[in-house]
């Protein structure tokens, strides 16, 4: 039992001393291996998004019709800030800039409605997603592109740093660092902190050894003055 004690006891002083870094370090994790960034490039879905906004982005590759993904394009070797429109199975056609999905009209409140252009229907493949962006003029999209793989997607949009609060990737970034370099330096008090009171241990078990010396010394002197005294 009291070694169990002992045991839970130094658990506790180390969650004590350690605990917020801890914290840090779990929250970091989770976040890394569920999300991330990505700032949108160009204007492809103005006015929605604009050029240098920054997006939180949950990594899935469940996605919704009007979902905001962020995918990768091997073509044009980058990222891109699309709109989803059709999901596997979907007929995709568009007639004088009206979309239909499986010879549905689809409304899409985010666009210009005046613009007027046609596409072809085509038909998203298994395991493939059709997006288009939001400025349709100024978008190279799954039109030119093609069905794009649920494979090369890296997620989709949750919040827009930019413009909810106002922050760029650098300001994030410089905030992020701030976090950590606190982090750190809590870190170190708190090391600090468990070294102290060791160091006095140490000091007062070395005090309570002289102390036991110098009784021992006297209980000596004591001895041999009693045996003087019986001699004499």
């Amino acid at each position: 039992f009291y070694s169990r004690l002992g045991v839970s006891m130094k658990v506790l002083k180390f969650l004590k001393s350690y605990g917020f870094f801890i914290v840090v370090l779990i929250i970091s994790i989770v976040f890394m291996l569920n999300f991330s960034t990505a700032t949108v490039n160009g204007s492809s879905m103005f006015p929605n998004f604009e050029n240098g906004d920054l997006l939180l982005v949950l990594r899935t590759k469940n996605v919704d019709y009007g979902d905001v993904v962020v995918v990768w394009n091997s073509t044009l070797g980058k990222k891109l800030c699309k709109r989803v429109i059709g999901k596997a199975g979907d007929s995709i056609e568009i007639i004088e800039g009206v979309l239909y999905r499986n010879d549905k009209v689809v409304q899409e409140p985010y666009i210009d409605s005046s613009l007027k252009y046609s596409f072809s229907k085509v038909t998203v493949p298994t395991g493939a997603i059709f997006v288009l962006g939001d400025n349709r003029c100024a978008s190279t999209d799954s039109r030119a592109l093609g069905s794009l793989p649920l494979s090369d997607l890296y997620g989709k949009s949750l919040f827009n740093f930019t413009k909810t609060l106002h922050i760029t990737y650098r300001e994030i970034s410089f905030i992020l660092a701030i976090c950590w370099v606190f982090v750190i330096v809590n870190l170190f008090i708190s090391k600090a902190k468990v070294i102290e009171p060791k160091m006095e241990i140490e000091q007062n078990e070395i005090s309570e050894v002289k102390n036991e010396t110098d009784i021992s010394d006297e209980s000596v002197e004591d001895s041999v003055a009693k045996n003087d005294n019986l001699e004499n």
